[in-house]
């Protein structure tokens, strides 16, 4: 009897258990393949390109890469990847698991921003591409590029369609979580994610991305480890460029047409020229700048930053870690760095190439009359002066034109030619 009983209290309890571990397998159903744009509805998706990576999350100007686990067309791990879609007919807004919503760089820019914005989205053969609107034309891929870990951000519709197209794959498939279902387990990405050390409001990181020659720039890189851009202060801090947050303080940068590509330079007190430079020094490759120019650099129009080559390697301007300074960034050390770029100042000065002559009397040479002698009292960083001297002898002011005569600095009356 005993027997009989113990035996009929095991049943009772596996039948109690059997509607709990069919409810726990109905409850993890994860992320359902889209196979229709009339399955399209707003909610939480991983979106996989051809090559099986997703994006994860925004950061710094990229939306880092990650490889969800599929499993007989569901997504079963995420891998971190999970994206809010917001849809309005046409138009949709992409939002990360941390809460930030992603946006265009602008233009026929490539890039990736923080901020509201409506993609536009098209469904074809099962699968979903994001594009800019009006003056955006760029689309949302993957670089598959080793250096850049198949991360994502916008890129010009141009280099997405062209003949590298197989690089930049923008073609989303898209899984979406089932109605009543649980996300996946994923230790690393917890229902509300805790994200103390991402700023509500990174800076704004508006650099240029066609930069002119005679025009007049600032060198700065974004030193996202302290949400902040530091400038080139036209000094040296040991083997490095010195810098500071304060874009008052930084020198203006000029590009000059050379063969290849351009010099970069700056003017130091004296109103002289000094190049930048990178130089091999023993077994480093080091930032520099000198009177002459010995590094051509070229515009990378995909990152936006000016590169030269040294012993045949590409080498960027930047930093990595939590340095502030102005070093040297390998191609292959990009993706883990932070590089230099140029920005605009809200005051252009003369160009020191071509200066603007100002407005002279119409009888400028009057011996009754001594020169006007309107020397600046008050010079300030970042403005384009002339170097010159009163004399009286002559009645007239020379001005230093850049030359030597014998071991002197040539001079002109014209202030044209200075």
């Amino acid at each position: 009897m005993k027997k009989t009983i113990a035996w009929l209290l095991t049943l009772a309890l596996l039948l109690t258990c059997c509607p709990v571990f069919s409810l726990q397998a109905k409850a993890q159903t994860g992320y359902a393949k889209v196979t229709s744009a009339d399955e399209l509805v707003s909610g939480q998706y991983v979106m996989i390109v051809d090559t099986g990576y997703a994006p994860g999350a925004f950061d710094n100007g990229w939306l880092t890469a990650v490889q969800p686990t599929v499993s007989n067309g569901a997504v079963t791990d995420a891998k971190g990847g999970i994206w809010t879609l917001t849809f309005d007919g046409e138009s949709v807004t992409i939002t990360d698991a941390n809460g930030v919503t992603i946006a265009p760089k602008g233009g026929n820019t490539n890039g990736i921003l923080s901020g509201s914005y409506q993609w536009a989205w098209t469904f074809a053969d099962g699968k979903v591409v994001f594009s800019g609107v009006g003056e955006d034309t760029v689309t949302l891929a993957s670089n598959t590029d080793a250096q850049y870990g198949n991360k994502f951000r916008a890129y010009k519709n141009s280099t997405v369609t062209g003949d590298h197209a197989d690089k930049y794959p923008s073609q989303f498939t898209l899984y979406l979580a089932g109605e009543g279902a649980e996300l996946p387990e994923n230790p690393d990405t917890p229902d509300t994610p805790d994200v103390p050390d991402v700023p509500e409001t990174p800076v704004e990181d508006n650099y240029v991305t066609e930069p002119q020659v005679g025009v007049a720039y600032k060198l700065g890189l974004n030193q996202t480890v302290n949400n902040a851009i530091y400038y080139f202060v036209g000094t040296m801090s040991n083997y490095y460029g010195a810098s500071e947050t304060d874009i008052s303080l930084a020198v203006d940068m000029y590009l000059e047409t050379a063969e290849g590509g351009y010099y970069l330079y700056f003017l130091d007190e004296s109103g002289a020229k000094q190049y930048i430079n990178i130089v091999v020094s023993g077994t480093h490759i080091n930032f520099t700048f000198a009177g002459t120019a010995s590094s051509v650099f070229i515009f990378d129009t995909e990152l936006d930053a000016p590169y030269t080559i040294v012993d045949g390697k590409v080498y960027y301007m930047g930093t990595y870690g939590n340095y502030v300074t102005f070093g040297t960034v390998a191609e292959d050390k990009v993706a883990t760095s932070y590089l230099a770029r140029l920005y605009a100042t809200d005051e252009q000065p003369e160009n020191p190439d071509e200066p603007e002559q100002p407005d002279t009397p119409d009888e400028p040479e009057q011996p009754e009359t001594p020169a006007e002698d309107n020397y600046v009292t008050e010079p300030q960083v970042g403005v384009a002066y002339k170097l010159g001297l009163n004399q009286t002898a002559k009645n007239a002011i020379y001005y230093f034109i850049g030359t030597m005569s014998n071991y002197y600095g040539a001079s002109e009356t014209d202030i044209s030619l200075a």
